[in-house]
C-alpha cells in the first residue's frame, strides 16, 4: 500500500482545518491536509469574523484579501417584517466609546463576510504553501496509533486508490460529526439540543428594500417566521435566513423544497415582489456542546470537532482558529526540540475552558433573543398581534424594543473577543496583578475590555514603526508569529547583555519599545505603548509566538527580583510541568 509521511496530518479542509495548516507551515511543521469533498464550501456557515481572527488572518497574510470582499458592520436591526415595522437595534455610531476602545485596542478590525469567501481564500494560500500538501477528494477511512505515530488510511474518491499517511500526531478539524473524535472514545459535554434551525441562502437585494446599508444582521420578529437575515459581505446580495422548525410539529428538513422555502422568505420580508432566488438550504441544531478532552494521545481535536457553537455572537469558527493557533507553535516547539512533549497537554488546559465560556454565551444568547421576538430556535412570544395597529399590537412592539436594548452584550461584546487568558496556565508565570475587570472595577468584562499586559493575556495592541522605517506605522502584532519576543522598555541594554548571558536554550528575539526619535527597535508611534504594557522603568514583557503574555518584569534584570527570565523561557515551554505527557 501507497504509504506517505508527515509531521502533522490535518483531517478537515473548512476553515479552521485550512488556517491549522498554514498555521503550522508558518511555523516549519510539515503538513498534509486531507479533505473528502472535492472542493471548498458552497453554502455558508461563518460569517463574522472577530478581532482575534482577523489578527490570526493577518499573521498568515490573509486579512488583506478578507478585506476586499468583506462588510464593515455598522450595526444590526431588528423587524416585525422587513417592510413592516422597525423595532430597533443596534447602531455602534450610537456607541461611541465602544467604538472608541475597539478601534484602539486592535490594527485588525473585524469584519462580515462569508465562510465560503474565506475557505476558497485559505485553500489558494494552501495550495501555494511548499510546506503544505493539500488533499481534497481524499477520505479518511480509519486512523489508529501506536504511541509514537498515527497511521491513517485515506481514500483516494476520485481515483478509488487507498493508502496510508504516517504522521506523528493528527489534528482533526472534520466537523461536528467528528468520526476521529468518536475513534478516540471522546464524548461530547453539554446540555441537549433545544431547537431545529432551516439555513437557507439566498440572493435578494435586501438592502434595497429596507434602505439600510451595511447591516450585520436583520432580525425577524413575528409569530410565523421569526429569525435573522445574516448578511455575508461582497455584493451586499448574499444572506443566510435562519429561521426554526419544529419536528414536534411534525415538520421535517426534507420539507422545505423551493416553494416552502420562498414562502418562508416571502412571509419574512412582508411582500412577494423582491426577485428571490435559493441557492441552498440545509438544516442544523441548535446545540452547544464542548469535548471531554481536546488530546487524546498524538490526535488533536479543533473546531466543531472541538465544541459544537450556537451561532448566535459569531464564537463558533473563531474560536477554532483560534484554539489551534494555541496548538501550533506547542507542536512546532516539540519536534524541534525546543519543549517536552507535556507541553502538548496545555492545548486542552488553556483553551477547553474558554470553549465552554463561549459557547455558554452564546446559549446564552440564544435564549435571550427570544424576548426580543426573533429567534433560531424555539417559540417566541406574545407576538400574535406584533404587525397590527391595535392596542395589543403597540403594546407588543414596545416591549419588543425594550427587549432589544437589553441585548448590548450579544452585540457588543469586544472583552470577549480579546479579553480571554490563560491565567491558570502551567506556561504562564504570574506577576500578581489583578485582571482588568477586578482591578478597573468592570462590570461586564464581556462587553468592556481594557488593554494590558498581565501575564496570560493576549499582548494589547499599539502602533509601532520599524526603527528603519519611522513613518510606516504596523500594529504590534506583526512582530510576533516567529519563536518568543522580549519587548524591552527603552533601548533595552540592559535586557540584551542579561540575554547572551542569562536566557535558556529558547529561540528569542530581543526588541526595545521607545519614543519616536529614539534609537529603539520599535518606535511608539502613538505614545501607548508604556501605559497598556503597564511598564517603567527599564521593564520588559516576555510574549510567546500566539501573541500572548507569560511573563512581565517591572524593572530591569539587575532589580529584578521575581522569576528570572531564563526561568520564565523555561516556564513557557513546559519545562516546570510536572505531570507526564499522556
Amino acid at each position: 500500500m501507497k504509504r506517505l509521511q508527515t509531521e502533522v496530518l490535518v483531517i478537515g479542509g473548512g476553515p479552521v482545518g485550512l488556517s491549522t495548516a498554514l498555521l503550522l507551515a508558518d511555523q516549519g511543521v510539515d503538513c498534509i491536509l486531507v479533505e473528502k469533498h472535492e472542493t471548498t464550501a458552497s453554502h455558508p456557515k461563518a460569517s463574522y469574523f472577530n478581532v482575534r481572527t482577523m489578527e490570526i488572518l493577518r499573521q498568515l497574510g490573509v486579512a488583506d484579501d478578507v478585506y476586499a470582499t468583506a462588510l464593515m458592520p455598522q450595526g444590526v436591526l431588528f423587524y416585525t417584517r422587513l417592510t413592516g415595522h422597525c423595532l430597533g437595534g443596534y447602531n455602534f455610531t450610537d456607541f461611541p466609546e465602544y467604538t472608541a476602545r475597539v478601534l484602539a485596542s486592535t490594527g485588525s478590525p473585524a469584519c462580515v463576510s462569508s465562510q465560503i469567501v474565506l475557505e476558497d481564500i485559505l485553500k489558494q494560500h494552501a495550495d501555494a504553501n511548499a510546506g503544505i500538501r493539500v488533499l481534497f477528494g481524499h477520505e479518511k477511512t480509519s486512523i489508529e496509533q501506536d504511541g509514537a505515530r498515527v497511521l491513517t488510511s485515506v481514500l483516494d474518491r476520485a481515483a478509488g486508490e487507498t493508502y496510508e499517511i504516517e504522521s506523528r500526531f493528527a489534528v482533526a478539524c472534520e466537523g461536528i460529526r467528528s468520526s476521529t473524535r468518536d475513534a478516540c472514545g471522546r464524548k461530547m459535554v453539554g446540555p441537549p439540543p433545544f431547537g431545529h434551525v432551516m439555513n437557507i441562502y439566498v440572493e435578494a437585494d435586501l438592502e434595497g428594500l429596507t434602505g439600510e446599508r451595511n447591516q450585520a444582521l436583520f432580525w425577524i420578529c413575528n409569530p410565523d417566521t421569526p429569525g435573522a437575515f445574516i448578511g455575508l459581505g461582497g455584493d451586499r446580495l448574499k444572506w443566510c435566513f435562519n429561521t426554526p422548525y419544529f419536528p414536534e410539529d411534525g415538520e421535517s428538513a426534507e420539507d422545505f423544497d423551493e416553494k416552502r422555502c420562498l414562502e418562508r422568505i416571502y412571509a419574512a420580508l412582508g411582500t412577494d415582489s423582491l426577485p428571490v432566488k435559493i441557492l441552498a438550504v440545509g438544516p442544523w441544531v441548535l446545540c452547544g456542546q464542548v469535548v471531554d478532552q481536546y488530546r487524546q494521545g498524538n490526535i488533536f481535536f479543533g473546531g466543531d470537532t472541538a465544541h459544537s457553537n450556537i451561532p448566535t455572537g459569531g464564537f463558533g469558527f473563531n474560536t477554532g482558529m483560534q484554539e489551534t493557533h494555541n496548538l501550533a507553535w506547542k507542536l512546532a516547539a516539540f519536534l524541534k526540540g525546543d519543549a517536552p512533549e507535556a507541553i502538548l497537554d496545555t492545548y486542552h488546559s488553556e483553551r477547553r475552558g474558554i470553549a465552554v465560556f463561549n459557547v455558554e454565551k452564546s446559549r446564552e444568547n440564544a435564549i435571550n433573543i427570544r424576548d426580543t421576538g426573533a429567534t433560531f430556535g424555539g417559540r417566541p412570544d406574545d407576538t400574535d398581534e406584533i404587525d397590527l395597529d391595535t392596542d395589543r399590537g403597540r403594546a407588543q412592539r414596545a416591549a419588543k424594543t425594550r427587549a432589544i436594548a437589553e441585548q448590548k452584550t450579544h452585540f457588543l461584546f469586544l472583552g470577549q473577543e480579546i479579553g480571554f487568558g490563560y491565567w491558570d496556565s502551567p506556561l504562564i508565570v504570574p506577576d500578581g496583578t489583578d485582571h482588568y475587570a477586578v482591578a478597573n472595577d468592570v462590570d461586564d468584562p464581556v462587553h468592556v475590555y481594557i488593554p494590558n499586559a498581565r501575564p496570560g493575556a493576549r499582548a494589547p495592541h499599539c502602533w509601532v514603526a520599524l526603527r528603519d522605517v519611522p513613518d510606516k506605522p504596523i500594529p504590534m502584532h506583526d512582530v510576533f508569529g516567529k519563536g518568543f519576543v522580549l519587548l524591552t522598555r527603552g533601548e533595552g541594554d540592559e535586557w540584551s547583555r542579561s540575554i547572551d548571558s542569562g536566557s535558556a536554550a529558547v529561540p528569542l528575539r530581543s526588541l526595545s519599545v521607545g519614543p519616536v526619535g529614539s534609537d529603539s527597535d520599535l518606535l511608539d508611534a502613538e505614545g501607548r505603548w508604556d501605559e497598556v504594557y503597564g511598564l517603567d522603568g527599564q521593564g520588559a514583557v516576555l510574549v510567546r509566538p500566539d501573541g500572548h503574555v507569560c511573563w512581565r518584569a517591572f524593572s530591569g534584570p539587575s532589580h529584578h527580583d521575581g522569576v528570572t527570565l531564563r526561568d520564565a523561557l523555561g516556564v513557557a515551554v513546559g519545562g516546570a510541568i510536572s505531570s507526564p505527557a499522556r
